[in-house]
């Protein structure tokens, strides 16, 4: 389990790195009052500042590129916000916003939006023009509907809609041609439509802690996957086309009813940890798992 949490941490660390700093070479101004003295202002940081509202003025700062709001008070978003339409980078994690207006089709030149922690019941199709997001961080909010909009997102490559409420995810997902990250963990997944996941360039997938009984994917249609995460759930066996995943390498089934993997694991020829821990797995079937995989460090 060390090397999951370790995993994730470096992926973290990457994530945040790039949302706090878009440009180290700009001059990043820390008060509105500051950057508006400065006519090709392009960075703004207000983070951890108590705001409760966006001063009205920032309208003027019409070629922001990169505005951080993270650990405020904002519940709602003034309209103000949404002329600056040249801005790229956009954090408003850690308020209290409940919804998302319509008003955001106007960022068109988003690339990274953080909304995570905050009160977001819904995604609605509010992104549906943003056609250059690349990185949305939605986690820890209260969603329990993704809109259809979400598919006009095509340049999307990183999709974290953990600790959420979702149960079900809209018929034409798989149109997210270029993702390559999602997180889906801490839901309300009881089963899962196959055809969400048609997605030939993902490598990364999250449906840890859900309600699953069942591995209802179609893994020839999921050749990229590096990282496949599953614990704690209910599964109690794993789909025989497993092992065209050649080129997984990480598979965490911890805390699930498994107690036998599927006879051709063998195939899994890239797969450098699996970890199995709280599955009722005998010696015997153990042994023909570590046999199979001689190369990969089998946790139990």
């Amino acid at each position: 389990m060390k090397i999951t949490i370790i995993f994730l941490i470096l992926y973290r660390i990457s994530i945040c790195a790039f949302a706090q700093n878009a440009n180290a070479h700009v001059i990043v101004y820390t008060d509105i009052e500051t950057a508006l003295l400065d006519e090709k202002a392009q960075q703004l940081n207000l983070r951890d500042q108590k705001i409760f509202d966006i001063h009205s003025s920032i309208k003027q700062l019409n070629g922001l590129l990169f505005l951080n709001l993270m650990n405020n008070n904002l519940e709602n978003l003034d309209e103000e916000l949404f002329t600056l339409k040249f801005l790229q980078v956009l954090n408003l994690q850690g308020n209290r916003l409940k919804y998302i207006p319509e008003a955001f089709n106007k960022l068109k030149d988003l690339i990274r939006l953080n909304i995570a922690e905050n009160e977001i019941q819904d995604l609605p199709n509010a992104f549906q023009n943003l056609t250059k997001l690349k990185y949305l961080h939605a986690y820890k909010n209260n969603i329990t509907i993704v809109n259809n909009g979400i598919s006009n997102c095509k340049s999307l490559k990183v999709l974290e809609l953990n600790n959420n409420q979702i149960s079900v995810l809209p018929k034409n997902f798989n149109k997210l041609n270029d993702l390559e990250i999602l997180n889906l963990a801490n839901n309300q997944f009881y089963e899962i439509n196959p055809n969400w996941f048609h997605l030939q360039h993902i490598h990364t997938l999250n449906l840890s802690t859900n309600y699953l009984k069942k591995l209802n994917l179609d893994f020839k249609k999921m050749k990229s996957l590096k990282s496949l995460m599953l614990a704690n759930n209910f599964l109690k066996s794993l789909p025989d086309d497993l092992n065209v995943l050649h080129n997984l390498e990480l598979l965490i089934l911890s805390n699930n009813q498994i107690s036998c993997l599927p006879e051709n694991i063998k195939g899994l020829k890239s797969l450098k940890t699996l970890i199995l821990k709280g599955n009722p797995i005998g010696v015997k079937e153990l042994n023909r798992i570590k046999k199979s995989l001689p190369n990969c460090l089998v946790i139990i």
